[in-house]
């Protein structure tokens, strides 16, 4: 499945911190990262979708905006995965990343200022698959949905 037009949806992007440090996001102070993988759990409903809003965070040159344009100039980004629906599941995979003890809240409120999750960002030491992303979701009560590669 190929995330094409203008389709919306939800995506995770996985990103890797090579070496730990202190990162400002946006307006906060200096925060510090841990080395490992953070994943970012994001939604796209504007007028581009999916595809656009990949392809933006994928971009190295951009006009800073959300607090992940912040965390993308320090890491690397590893996977892209998305699913195509007409409605949000963020808050559902934020809740259940939250539940599970395979990761950790990377920073509280990065992301989730328009909502009430704690966090919309999260970390990991291992690297995590494709599968165990749909794992999530099928825990999330998705079972008809999958998450499918970007890049």
């Amino acid at each position: 499945m190929k995330a094409t037009g203008t389709a919306k949806g939800n995506y995770i992007l996985q990103l890797i911190l090579e070496k730990g440090k202190e990162i400002a996001v946006g307006k906060s102070k200096k925060q510090f990262f841990e080395s490992g993988y953070y994943l970012y759990i994001g939604s796209a409903f504007g007028g581009g979708g999916v595809k656009s809003r990949l392809d933006r965070h994928l971009r190295s040159e951009k006009k800073l905006h959300w607090h992940i344009d912040y965390l993308l100039l320090e890491t690397k980004i590893v996977s892209a995965w998305f699913i195509l629906l007409d409605y949000s599941i963020e808050h559902k995979i934020a809740a259940e990343f939250i539940a599970t003890k395979n990761f950790k809240v990377g920073m509280n409120r990065f992301g989730s200022g328009d909502c009430n999750c704690v966090s919309h960002l999260f970390f990991s030491k291992k690297k995590m698959s494709l599968q165990t992303v749909n794992k999530v979701l099928s825990e999330c009560g998705e079972d008809k949905s999958r998450f499918h590669d970007y890049v």
